[in-house]
This record gives C-alpha cells, structure tokens and sequence, in this order.
C-alpha cells in the first residue's frame, strides 16, 4: 500500500496517485463526491449510494479504481485497500453530516434572533399606524396610477397566506402591456422575499430536486410563475400547476414521475407537503379549467386610467423635484410594510382565530356563484385579513382554551369599499372586466344597442340587440376586439346574453338577465339580526357574547366618511391622483 488513506479534515482520503476524496450528503438520498488534485476540485459525482455502500463495479468505484495502484497487487489486496477507503470515507461522510447539522442549528439559532427582532420592530411600527390599510393604499398611489384597489386586493391574497395561512391563487388577466404585471410586482414588493419563489416554466423533474431535499419546499409560499401569455406557455407548466393546485387545497400529494436516475429512467415518487398558492399573468383568450378559477383571485387592470398615468409620467420626468423626492421616500415604505407582515405573522402565528359574525354579509355578496363553497371560504379570507390590519387594540378572548378575535362593523366597511365593483365578476366568476363590460351595456343599452337589430316580441316590447362591433363602437370600456368577443362569449355562456339572430357572421345578442347590484345594505346586517344573536349565545360564554354585542353597531360618522380609497393623513397625496376621472371606482 502506497499510503494510508488517511483522513484529512478539509480535503478528504489521500489516494495512492495524490488526488482526494471527500463525500458529502447532497441530498436526503443522494451522497456527493469530490476528487480533487493539488487541493483543486477536478470532479463531482453524485450518488444514492454512500461510501459504505459502495463497490468497484459502480461508478464512483471506478472512478476510485483510477487512484489507486493496481497493477502490482492482487484482487484481495486491492479489495482490502478499496474497503479501508470507502470505511474512511464514511467516516468522513458522517463527520461531515453532523458538521453540516451543527452549522445549520447555529444558522437557525441566529435567522431565529433575527426574525423575532424583525417581528418586534415590525408589530412596533403596526401599532405606531392609526389606519394601517388605509396607510398602505395611500403608499400604494405613489408606486402606480390609479391601480390602488387591484393592488390592495392582490396584496391581501397574500397576506392571507402569510398571516392566515389561507392560500388564495392570484391572476391577472388583460392584454399585453395592459399593467397586469405591474400590479402583481407592486402588491409582491410588499411582501418578504422569503416567502417568494420565482419559478419560470418549472418542470416536473425540477419539482422533484426540490422534494428530494424539502417535501415543504412550497409550503406557505407564493410561487410566482410570471407572464404565462397565452395557451402555448400554459401547456408547457400544465402538470406543475396542476400540483401546486392539488396542494393548495389537500397540502399533500404523491405522485409517480419518470426521471433519469444515474444515465437510467426511472419511475419514482414525488412527494410534496405544505400549502403553497400560485400568481401568474395571462391573457383573457385563455380557457380556465374551473377548478382554477375557484381557487384564484382574478384581476384586471383598468383601462381608463390613462389620464394618470400620462400625469404620473410627466411628474416623474421632472428628475430633482420635489415630487421626485418625495417618491423615493414613500417607494421606501414598502419596505416597513414588509416589516408590519413579518410582525402580524408572529401575532397570528399564536394561535389566534378570526371569527367573522357576518357570514350573511359574504354569503349574500357572493349570491349565486356556481364555486360559492370555495368562493365563501376564499372572500371570507380577504375580510379576515383586513381584520388582521384593523387587529391593534381589538380584544382578543379565550373561548375553551382557544384565542379568539371577531370581525367587527369597521372591517365590513373597508371590506365593502375594497371590492366595489367586483360583484358581477366574484358572483357571476367572470372576470372583472366582463363585469363592467356587462355593466355598461345594461346602464346603456339603448345608446349601444343597434336599433335595426330590434326584434319585436309583441307590440309593447322591443327587445334591442347589439353585436361585438356595436360595443366597439358605441361602448365606455377602452378593450381589443378579440378579447371583447372572449368576454361577450363568456357572459353568454353564463346566461346574461342571449343570441337572438345573426348580422352577417356576428351574432346579435341581447341582455338576457338583469343582474341584481350587489350593493349591501349595512343596516341590514348590522346590528346582527335576532337569529345571529341567538345563534352568538348557543355557542359562546355569556360574558364573551355580551361584550361583543357591545361592539356591533353602525357608527353613522364611520359609515359616511370610512373608505378603503380615502387619503393616509400621514402620507402627502401623489398630485397625479387629481388626474384620476374615475377615482379608482370601477
């Protein structure tokens, strides 16, 4: 024997020809091995086996076979000099995994000092803010042009997540260059990266190196899979996303893939844990699969915010002024948002149950949805989350050894405010921008529809048609032809257009059901009616129900004056914001 094959700490076994050997775990099943000459890595192998597993005949075992003299030994000795290098190897192999584990612990001990740290000055700087949501809107106008109510939305979607540990799948649906990804970055800039994975067209395989060394590799995440454009890139994740969907809502699957394994194909589980929820951007000819759209969020810029836009452009260019200023103070802000996520997450993280008293509030917004199971569960989650925002000095009682916070009047008007405009979308599962298209026409039906497409039914009424190229002529919502033929084609497959004759190759539709507003009338549902009450004493303490009746009333100041779109005091408002027309109301 050349050498003894001794152990160095740093650098591996000594080989007879001078090289090392280290080996390390690289996976929960995988060992790498690295050779290296004069000190310098030349190669890496990776494994399933580790160095007590190996043998000559392997491909590691060859590779060791090169290093090593032969020629002037027989088999048995070159056998016995193989195994004290695969014993040592080991030796180092296991050293190596408890230096690993030491090092991770210390990590781990020091990320723990650090997040508690941040979860302190974040709950400090929560608690600091009277109005946090309306503060974060008012942040949010410096950062886009009239896009406030969209980007609260998505940001509360993740923040249910985060804090509620509810995943809410989030898509934005508009043409290219419509601002649909602006609105997912804004809301995604006030969320911390590490509860982020960007991922661009994953695959399964990737799927499974991730599970290979974390099955919760995805758990609590939002995993950003960014502009999806139209059904060719769709086809490419189809299986990945199917996954994260399946996960989002069972937080565990296994599922047999095939993938090459040492220069082999084999078949092996993919195993994943946890509850993870999707973004993306797409383009409204896509066709979503149901079970999609019920998990999902779906928002649609606006398209009739270019006045503010133009104006925030030309505030903007002005480099130096005042303005300018100003907004690089407040894009700052973002971060102390971030910073009030991490805090309420540890708040929440205790424990704490939300409990909406309202439930008649979300089940009459949502009405008819054909999802209203997953559509309950999903709206619901948005009013707890502004709850959480409201959360700062609201009284928190222990019921049956579990701690509990209810929704209270306030949170139902910001919520109510937030999502204006979004009933026809959220209770029809159309998109937003079917909804007002849907809006417009029933508010203007007699100035959009085509007077020569009348069809008589009796003497006393006319029903009046209208086709695609009428909209596009005669209607109020800035939108291409062919994603108008989309949204036509969808609000006919819902029941709210009927076709009732054909000009040309166009179908002439016409309104075939007037769409009760959504419109929620507080003073019916605050104070909670006699049966909500007695429902409230059936399950609670006495003291507890009477201390939160104490609380469900209607602030008729609060009512006329609190709304999500309302100006932070703190926060000087952006001049653009008086370009606005609309106001952000959809």
């Amino acid at each position: 024997m050349t050498c003894d094959y001794s152990i160095d700490y740093e650098y591996g076994i000594e080989l007879d020809d001078g090289y090392t050997i280290t080996a390390k775990q690289f996976s929960k099943k995988e060992t790498e091995y690295v050779f290296y000459e004069n000190r310098v890595s030349k190669s890496k192998l990776t494994h399933t086996r580790q160095p007590n597993q190996l043998s000559l005949k392997d491909k590691i075992g060859t590779e060791i076979n090169k290093h090593m003299e032969t020629e002037m030994y027989k088999k048995h000795v070159i056998d016995n000099n193989f195994r004290i290098i695969c014993e040592n190897l080991q030796e180092y192999y296991e050293l190596s995994v408890e230096l690993q584990k030491e090092v991770e612990r210390h990590e781990s001990e020091e990320k723990e000092k650090e997040y508690q740290l941040r979860c302190k000055e974040g709950l400090d700087l929560f608690e600091s803010i009277e109005n946090p949501l309306i503060y974060i809107g008012s942040i949010i106008d410096w950062n886009t042009a009239g896009e406030r109510r969209n980007i609260l939305l998505t940001f509360l979607c993740f923040s249910s997540q985060i804090i509620l540990k509810h995943p809410i799948s989030v898509i934005g649906l508009g043409e290219g260059s419509s601002g649909k990804t602006h609105i997912q970055n804004v809301a995604l800039s006030m969320i911390p990266k590490d509860y982020i994975l960007y991922e661009k067209k994953p695959t399964l395989a990737s799927m499974f190196r991730r599970a290979e060394t974390n099955e919760y590799y995805y758990d609590g995440k939002i995993v950003v899979y960014g502009d999806m454009g139209g059904a060719n890139d769709q086809d490419e994740v189809e299986e990945t996303k199917n996954l994260l969907k399946e996960l989002q809502t069972d937080g565990y699957l296994v599922r047999p893939i095939t993938i090459k394994v040492d220069g082999e194909y084999k078949v092996v589980d993919l195993i994943l844990r946890g509850f993870p929820c999707l973004t993306y951007t797409t383009i409204p000819s896509y066709d979503f699969d149901d079970q999609e759209l019920s998990r999902s969020f779906t928002y649609t810029p606006r398209t009739d915010n270019k006045n503010i836009f133009n104006a925030r452009k030309s505030y903007l260019e002005l480099k130096g002024s005042t303005t300018e200023i100003l907004f690089n103070k407040m894009k700052k802000e973002l971060d102390n948002v971030k910073l009030m996520i991490e805090g309420l997450k540890c708040k929440f993280d205790k424990n704490i149950l939300i409990v909406n008293i309202y439930t008649d509030v979300i089940l009459d917004f949502i009405g008819n949805s054909d999802y209203y199971k997953r559509d309950f569960d999903k709206i619901n989650s948005i009013l707890k989350c502004i709850s959480v925002f409201n959360s700062h000095g609201r009284p928190i009682y222990t019921i049956n050894g579990q701690q509990v916070m209810f929704v209270e009047p306030l949170d139902i008007i910001l919520f109510l405010s937030l999502i204006e405009g979004y009933d026809i979308s959220i209770s029809a599962n159309l998109p937003l921008k079917a909804g007002e298209i849907y809006r417009d026409i029933s508010e203007n039906l007699h100035k959009i529809g085509n007077q020569n497409s009348a069809v008589y039914d009796t003497p006393e009424k006319v029903v009046i048609g209208f086709t695609v190229s009428d909209y596009m002529d005669n209607g109020n919502v800035d939108i291409t032809k062919r994603s108008l033929q989309r949204y036509f084609k969808d609000l006919n497959n819902q029941g709210y257009f009927k076709i009732i004759g054909k000009d040309g190759r166009s179908n002439i539709y016409t309104l075939n059901k007037m769409v009760n507003s959504n419109h929620i009338d507080l003073s019916e549902y605050i104070p909670l009616s006699d049966n909500s009450r007695a429902r409230l004493c059936e399950e609670y303490p006495e003291e507890i129900v009477r201390e939160v009746l104490k609380r469900d009333f209607l602030d008729a100041t609060i009512v006329d004056t609190v709304n999500i779109m309302n100006q932070h005091e703190n926060v000087v408002r952006p001049k653009w914001c008086d370009y606005d027309i609309n106001g952000g109301i959809v």
